[in-house]
């Protein structure tokens, strides 16, 4: 089975770089599209410059899908479910695979995402929950110099939804 990074898509017939029962295939790289035109995911210097020496690996994979679903698609934020760091998501519309997830167990990615946010300080989590007070995904994005000066420094909760009419 063969992957082409360059489009993010498989070139096997299945249509999917990853196996039944979670477990990731060997895929052949191709190889990097030479140099940066399309396709990338915009990435802050510090990531390099500072989090790679001192994060974990585990710490800088969770803080690498951050990045990846944040800036990678142009938002601040984004709602990352437990599911999608373990098992990468997949497009409702055709089956196919958009990315593998991070390749660390339940509490590996917990812990990692903790640690990111009260140890390094480098992410903000959003808690959401629904009307009636059920948990729903948390939010995920990048801690900014601006939220240390606005006093945002820590993890904040958010309600959502619509109560439904009682039809008065």
């Amino acid at each position: 089975m063969r992957i082409n990074f360059i489009t993010a898509h498989t070139v096997s017939a299945t249509g999917d770089f990853l196996i039944n029962n979670r477990k990731k295939s060997m895929v052949e790289f191709l190889g990097f599209e030479s140099g940066p035109r399309s396709n990338f995911t915009t990435t802050p210097n510090v990531m390099y410059d500072y989090f790679l020496g001192v994060l974990s690996g585990n710490e800088f994979k969770a803080l690498s899908y951050i990045v990846r679903h944040t800036w990678g698609y142009h938002k601040n934020e984004d709602a990352i479910s437990l599911n999608q760091f373990l098992n990468g998501i997949v497009r409702k519309e055709d089956g196919s695979r958009i990315d593998g997830g991070v390749g660390m167990s339940k509490p590996t990615i917990i812990n990692a995402l903790d640690s990111l946010e009260n140890k390094w300080g480098a992410i903000l989590k959003t808690k959401r929950k629904d009307y009636r007070g059920g948990n729903m995904t948390n939010k995920y994005r990048l801690k900014y110099i601006e939220d240390i000066e606005n006093g945002s420094n820590g993890e904040t909760e958010e309600k959502t939804g619509n109560q439904k009419s009682t039809g008065c």
